[in-house]
């Protein structure tokens, strides 16, 4: 294994660290991955910010606002406790971010806004925590500011994309990137980024590729191609539908009717 018995049984006692560089092939030899050895040493539990990511997600998927409220408030009190965790503010400052997408009513201020904006700025390399940060985030930002950090994710992110779950959450960040461009009906900005995202989307990634495919159309149809991108659209939610993703079909359905097929 490279490590000798009498270190691995200091190491168990708590007398002595073991190098990372030994650490790492410990763990390669007894076939264990790294996410593996971090879940067994929670407990076989979730570390606190996955956690924290899966009520998010949970409670934006079902725009519940009450329970992002109540989420906040409980960030919040940990923010009193642990003053000197940056990232517990930033925590803060990204669940107002997705509850005023929510409640119009709810204004995000700008220091909480520079509170990100500044964090990613500084990060030299774009880790997971970031990747999930920004594609929480982003739809707060302005159209040039947008622009500036999708093209900074994409630089600092090189080191990282290889991993599934980073890849997974970049090519999210660049279909976000996309919606928004369309949504503003900069379709030329849009292709841009779908240029970013072709590079890394393969064969397996069938749900990123099926709302690209959706997407394309909606560019095409921006773009006076309408008959085109209707069909595009209409094929990524055929298959939507036959996969069973219900509420994609839903949500897709809407937005091609409100925005696509009125105007034939």
């Amino acid at each position: 294994m490279g490590v000798s018995k009498s270190t691995i049984s200091s190491f168990e006692l708590g007398d002595t660290d073991i190098q990372i560089s030994k650490f790492y092939k410990m763990i390669k030899k007894i076939g264990v991955s790294l996410e593996e050895f971090d879940y067994a040493v929670n407990g076989y539990d979730f570390c606190d910010f996955d956690k924290l990511m899966n009520r998010v997600s949970a409670l934006y998927d079902q725009q519940n606002v009450t329970g992002l409220k109540l989420l906040l408030s409980d960030e919040m009190k940990k923010c009193k406790t642990s003053q000197t965790d940056i990232h517990d503010e930033i925590n803060c400052a990204m669940i107002k971010c997705l509850i005023s997408e929510l409640d119009k009513d709810f204004k995000v201020t700008k220091e909480d806004k520079d509170r990100i904006t500044d964090y990613l700025y500084r990060s030299e390399i774009w880790s997971y925590y970031h990747l999930a940060l920004y594609n929480n985030t982003l739809r707060i930002l302005d159209t040039s500011t947008l622009i500036y950090y999708s093209e900074l994710a994409i630089s600092r992110i090189s080191y990282y994309q290889s991993l599934p779950i980073n890849k997974r959450l970049m090519m999210e960040m660049l279909l976000n990137t996309m919606i928004f461009m369309i949504d503003k009906k900069e379709f030329t900005l849009a292709l841009k980024f779908k240029s970013y995202l072709e590079n890394l989307v393969g064969e397996r990634d069938l749900f990123e590729k099926t709302i690209l495919l959706y997407l394309v159309g909606s560019i095409e149809f921006g773009l006076e191609k309408k008959e085109q991108g209707r069909e595009k659209m209409q094929k990524a939610i055929d298959v939507f539908r036959v996969l069973g993703s219900d509420n994609f079909v839903a949500n897709f359905r809407k937005d091609y009717c409100e925005n696509y097929y009125k105007n034939k």
